[in-house]
């Protein structure tokens, strides 16, 4: 089955309110087939590997106070580690 495939069946599943064991065994498909491309459609990562999602950006927007910081060196601790 292509990946297209798999996509309309990944949605109809989501869409149907069944469970994942119910609605394999009444369309007759492999349960771990569908957990495998369910998990795949929600990390992101293409069936070949690939990590086809995409950046996500939120906007901000920066009052007077927030920019008189920016002189301001940013440390992060992490763990032992400070960058």
């Amino acid at each position: 089955m292509t990946k297209a495939g798999w996509n309309k069946i990944v949605a109809e599943f989501r869409t149907s309110g069944f469970t994942g064991a119910d609605w394999c065994a009444a369309q007759q498909v492999k349960e771990h087939q569908l957990w495998n491309w369910v998990s795949q459609y929600t990390s992101g990562v293409d069936h070949d590997g690939r990590d086809d999602a995409k950046p996500r950006f939120i906007p901000m927007r920066l009052d007077e106070s927030a920019m008189a910081m920016a002189d301001n060196p940013l440390t992060v601790h992490v763990g032992p580690a400070v960058i």
